[in-house]
């Protein structure tokens, strides 16, 4: 009996696995790009500040000559030249034209003078490659889980004589498109029930796929608590210790940024400020329902108030 080979092209499994890289990278970025707002930039500046620490992780800003208020607002990537201090600092940066700015000066900057220099991690390294490293492992976790779906939906095993393989072919193909009716003459065809022994695990690949998400979300400083599942069932000690770690993770973040716009203020006279525009973690109301004494009798003289 001649054999007749029926599998998905790879080019499919490729372009599938590219549009779930895409979708996490993107729910990342845009997570990224709407945590923080410098007052003090306009929506432009703003949008080349974050986009430019979350692809390259550093940045300099410095004041455009003649130009007043958010005009004189200069930033640009840059690349160390010459000399470092002796606390590994560069004296001197090549400040990189974008575009044809002439704006952006041609000749090297003093550090802390001319410019000054920042990053959103103290590793200075960009956002995008941890988050691109969740966006990879999740995209293999989408894979795996549709892999399990179509094992759960295979229940046949289709054994025909030589010479209908197009009739097999046609029969596999609307059964993987899942038709939920099936329309064959049962000549040259003899379907079969077939039992694969595969377990049925996607609530554990959903699982393991929402401790990923949590994670990573936990990394940027992004409440976590709407993805877990049963959260309800979440007692007061773990909802505040889960708070206290994107609360820190957070930090991470806001502190090298506050202090790099600091510098920006002192140096070269701006008036930066850097508004945090995530929501605030919720608090979990004991798990017993206790309310202290004295904790209803003051919202409600709050509410007259």
């Amino acid at each position: 009996m001649g054999k007749k080979n029926i599998k998905q092209q790879p080019v499919y499994a490729a372009a599938q696995r590219s549009t779930l890289y895409n979708y996490y990278h993107n729910m990342f970025y845009n997570l990224w790009m709407g945590k923080y707002t410098v007052e003090g930039m306009n929506y432009r500046q703003n949008d080349f500040f974050f986009r430019k620490l979350w692809s390259k992780g550093y940045l300099a800003i410095f004041r455009k000559k003649y130009l007043e208020d958010e005009d004189a607002v200069g930033l640009a990537t840059y690349s160390a030249v010459g000399e470092y201090d002796g606390l590994d600092m560069p004296v001197e940066v090549q400040l990189v034209q974008n575009r044809g700015d002439f704006s952006i000066p041609l000749t090297p900057q003093k550090v802390d003078k001319d410019c000054v220099i920042g990053w959103a991690q103290l590793s200075r390294r960009p956002i995008a490659e941890t988050m691109d490293m969740y966006a990879s492992k999740l995209t293999g976790i989408d894979m795996l889980i549709n892999v399990n779906e179509k094992v759960q939906k295979m229940p046949w095993l289709v054994n025909t004589p030589e010479g209908s393989e197009k009739k097999v072919e046609e029969f596999m193909n609307a059964l993987m498109g899942d038709e939920p009716v099936l329309f064959f003459e049962l000549d040259g065809l003899d379907p079969r029930a077939l039992i694969s022994g595969a377990p049925f695990i996607l609530d554990k690949l959903y699982n393991y796929k929402q401790a990923y998400v949590n994670e990573a979300l936990t990394f940027i400083g992004v409440n976590n608590l709407g993805n877990v599942e049963k959260k309800e069932r979440l007692i007061t000690s773990e909802v505040d210790h889960n708070n206290e770690l994107i609360e820190s993770n957070s930090d991470n973040f806001k502190r090298p940024i506050e202090e790099f716009l600091d510098r920006a203020n002192d140096v070269l006279g701006f008036d930066f400020k850097l508004k945090d525009n995530s929501p605030k973690p919720k608090e979990q109301a004991p798990e017993d329902g206790f309310k202290p004494f004295g904790a209803e009798e003051a919202g409600e003289e709050g509410e007259e108030e």
